[in-house]
């Protein structure tokens, strides 16, 4: 596969997938010894956020604000609506099967279904400080070795100008 630029990589398991500009999306099934191209890829523009649930469910989102999932190791693709359109999917994280977390230029998406059936609704919380929340470009569950995530113990990057802020959620 003749891959120019790749903007993210992820794993899960001994599943690595990495995606990048013009659509492409390499998976490799043996903890990246050797990759191949996915069967298919559901856009020809820059893939700019990726998250691996398994194998064969992966989640990606796009230069142009499009969320896609397949859950058959990227033979089909199924577009999600997410709500408004955000500009730019800059990331996508999930505290497990069913909370997962959208952010983008212009906002941040939550959703307590896995994702499906179009549940993702913008975050209004006001425990998340507006300066972060329009200028997100990461998010994070820690969830190390084989501790259990909790679900409001989460990481947001963002910026305000030139400035870095990190916000950490706390558990309720």
């Amino acid at each position: 596969t003749n891959v120019s630029r790749l903007f993210e990589a992820d794993c899960c398991g001994k599943t690595v997938v990495a995606a990048g500009e013009n659509g492409v999306i390499v998976v490799s099934n043996d903890y990246g010894s050797t990759f191949g191209p996915a069967p298919t890829s559901p856009v020809t523009g820059s893939i700019t956020a990726l998250y691996v649930h398994d194998e064969n469910s992966w989640d990606i989102g796009t230069a142009t604000g499009e969320y896609w999932c397949t859950r058959d190791g990227g033979s089909t693709w199924q577009q999600t609506n997410y709500g408004a359109p955000l500009t730019n999917i800059l990331d996508i994280c999930y505290a497990n099967t069913e909370v997962g977390m959208i952010v983008g230029t212009g906002g941040l998406y939550t959703t307590f279904t896995g994702g499906e059936l179009n549940t993702w609704s913008s975050d209004e919380s006001a425990r998340i400080p507006q300066s972060i929340t329009s200028n997100l470009v990461k998010c994070h569950w820690p969830c190390c070795g084989n501790m259990t995530c909790q679900v409001n113990n989460v990481l947001l990057a963002g910026f305000t100008g030139v400035t870095g802020q990190l916000f950490v959620g706390q558990p309720s």
